[in-house]
């Protein structure tokens, strides 16, 4: 219903300017020279963090642009 469709293929990592996949793209960006664990760590928290700022954008503490999302 009008929502966007998005390949993520063409998208290396989405939402890369948000402030926690910057925080952790050497983890997690192609190429990255990090065994299993630490690249599954590294998910765990860009997650995490997504989670807080999800609520964060609820509640209406902070806007999405502020931290790098996009819609």
């Amino acid at each position: 219903m009008g929502e966007k469709k998005v390949n993520v293929s063409e998208h290396p990592i989405a939402q890369a300017q948000y402030r926690a996949v910057v925080k952790w793209r050497h983890f997690l960006g192609k190429g990255a020279l990090a065994t299993g664990a630490a690249r599954k760590k590294a998910i765990v928290a860009v997650a995490r963090q997504l989670a807080v700022d999800l609520w964060r954008i609820r509640t209406g503490r902070v806007e999405a642009a502020t931290l790098g999302l996009t819609t």
